[in-house]
């Protein structure tokens, strides 16, 4: 599918497993952009991503020559980690940063359950419904799949967007 030749499974199962370790620290960031978002600081973020492009770029430069696929997954592993870092630590200055992390009691549980059940429950239809979906797509061959990939991904921006 789109060019690409088998000799770039191996590569790619690679540059996955190595972005795989550093999903924690993507989370980490994700969470905290959310946090500034929601403290209506917008900057925080933007200079966060920012700075992990200026070391997604630094580290693709030094790392892909002598390391290649693994070395650009490193590279952005380390970027998102940076980046994480510094919008935790600006979160910190403005005393926002959770310290010390507290395990919620189950009188905290009740009501997030109640919000939080419906949803999730109507989430997981979807995802399963979605994959469903896809699963039946792919059946159907390379053009039929990828037509299923455009219109979900044109049903979720739409959907997102209005």
């Amino acid at each position: 599918m789109l060019g690409a030749t088998g000799a770039m499974l191996p590569l790619s199962a690679i540059y996955l497993q190595i972005r795989a370790l550093g999903s924690p620290v993507d989370r980490v960031g994700s969470i905290s952009t959310q946090f500034a978002l929601a403290e209506k600081d917008g900057l925080t973020p933007m200079l966060g991503t920012l700075i992990a492009a200026l070391f997604n770029v630094a580290g693709d430069y030094l790392l892909c020559r002598r390391f290649g696929v693994s070395g650009a997954a490193v590279a952005t592993v380390l970027s998102s980690l940076v980046s994480s870092a510094f919008i935790a630590w600006r979160l910190g200055l403005r005393r926002l940063w959770p310290r010390p992390f507290e395990v919620p009691s189950l009188s905290d549980f009740g009501p997030f359950a109640a919000f939080a059940g419906p949803v999730f429950l109507i989430l997981l239809m979807k995802i399963v419904l979605f994959s469903l979906m896809t699963a039946g797509a792919t059946t159907l061959g390379t053009a039929p799949a990828a037509a299923h990939q455009v219109l979900v991904s044109v049903f979720f921006v739409s959907g997102i967007a209005f």
